[in-house]
């Protein structure tokens, strides 16, 4: 038996594209963009200095307009004021904060370190209370939104308010 190889079958055929219409509608908004931003990790460093904020938040030439900006709620309190410093920063361009609480302190988990483990329930109102702290660190500080960094609770802050509101009930619920 032999295999004959015919020009047919090793010349690749391109199909022919299908045209279609694209119909935009600027009255029919299907989402809003808030703003567009980064961690405070992104630039390598956990603390941003003022020249590294003005480059990420600043709008001239040269410099990257971000409009919302995440920070952690370290675990260690002893970087929150490294931390205060960098939203002050971001407060003075208007950028819109987030904060979240990326590991609850070591003591409070299973494994007793900053990497992996678990919350235990028997921290969950330690945690909370960490959180709120947090929150009561700055008055000035102007934090848009916190939650964690599994989006499963959120708490909100206003500049005048700083009551934290939960949908964590295991946090909450003590």
């Amino acid at each position: 038996m032999s295999c004959k190889k015919t020009e047919e079958s090793t010349t690749p055929t391109t199909p022919e594209p299908t045209p279609f219409k694209i119909t935009v509608n600027p009255q029919e908004t299907f989402q809003t963009i808030a703003g567009y931003g980064g961690a405070n990790r992104m630039w390598g460093t956990q603390f941003l200095k003022p020249t590294e904020a003005t480059k990420a938040f600043g709008t001239a030439d040269g410099q990257l307009g971000l409009s919302i900006f995440r920070v952690r709620i370290a675990s260690n309190k002893a970087e929150w004021s490294l931390i205060v410093e960098s939203v002050k920063e971001a407060n003075k361009n208007g950028v819109k904060v987030l904060a979240s609480p990326w590991s609850p302190p070591p003591a409070l988990k299973s494994n007793k370190s900053d990497i992996r483990g678990n919350l235990l329930p028997e921290n969950y109102k330690a945690f909370k209370d960490y959180i709120n702290e947090f929150i009561r660190l700055e008055t000035n500080l102007r934090i848009m939104r916190l939650d964690s960094r599994r989006n499963d609770c959120v708490f909100e802050c206003s500049r005048s308010n700083r009551r934290s509101k939960t949908c964590c009930s295991r946090i909450i619920k003590f």
